[in-house]
């Protein structure tokens, strides 16, 4: 990610998610639901296959209510004793993979502490990027599985209690921008080449949404991009947007 990417990324997610932070409330379950096993997580080890001196690794279970369900996740601290501002990040469809950590580590260093884990079963190795992490096969359904990682990301002692942000890649950037209206905990969004066409629905609470995409994007075309940008917009959304002149898929890995 060059300088004036990042920059524009961690003010973005920094000033949203401080200004927000307070009276914020967690949702509540529904009247009547079956009773569900809740969200719980652990620390966890290394993942053998990884390198990755200052990270925390974390195995949560209880995702969609059953407690069969297992996500791995890491957690990139800032330096110091926080709180610090909280952002869960959304690996796109190829997995989570070590350039995940690696940029995460990035807004780190401005001060935003970092919760990045499995949504998918990471299917694809690419060499790009490095090899995926072993991301378990019992995995919830999208939707339950990226709202565990918002889950336990709140839990954590570091966290700064109130509003957070999210931000997804490509398939995870539908997925941020669909848990977004569904967590009133998430004020804003920042979202690489989004793999949408997204329903967007008028907000029920105030969220800021920043798109980031490349103009030579061939597997999401910046159209549909623009395109899913302008019905944010349309049902009253605050959106600002960067395209990058001749980029490909995922501007922030490459």
């Amino acid at each position: 990610m060059s300088t004036a990417a990042r920059n524009q990324v961690v003010g973005v997610l920094f000033l949203a998610v401080t200004l927000a932070s307070c009276g914020v409330k967690a949702p509540t379950q529904v009247a009547g639901a079956s009773p569900k096993v809740p969200v719980t997580w652990r620390v966890t080890q290394v993942p053998p296959e990884v390198d990755t001196p200052g990270v925390e690794w974390l195995t949560i279970k209880g995702a969609g209510g059953s407690a069969t369900n297992v996500q791995v996740a890491a957690v990139v601290r800032p330096a110091g004793s926080g709180p610090f501002p909280l952002v869960v990040w959304l690996h796109g469809f190829n997995g989570f993979h070590p350039a995940d950590i690696r940029i995460a580590a990035q807004l780190a260093a401005s001060g935003i502490m970092v919760l990045v884990g499995c949504w998918n079963t990471s299917p694809i190795a690419g060499p790009l990027l490095g090899v995926n992490f072993a991301c378990p096969e019992n995995l919830a359904a999208s939707p339950d599985a990226v709202s565990a990682l918002i889950t336990v990301g709140e839990q954590l002692p570091e966290a700064r209690k109130g509003a957070i942000g999210v931000l997804g890649l490509s398939a995870g950037g539908a997925e941020a921008l669909s848990v977004m209206q569904e967590r009133i905990e998430v004020s804003v969004v920042v979202v690489d080449s989004p793999a949408c066409p997204c329903v967007s629905k008028p907000p029920t609470h105030a969220i800021h949404i920043l798109f980031l995409g490349g103009t030579a994007d061939v597997t999401v075309p910046v159209q549909l991009q623009q395109d899913a940008e302008q019905a944010f917009r349309a049902e009253g959304y605050s959106v600002d947007d960067h395209y990058y002149p001749g980029s490909g898929h995922v501007v922030t890995y490459f």
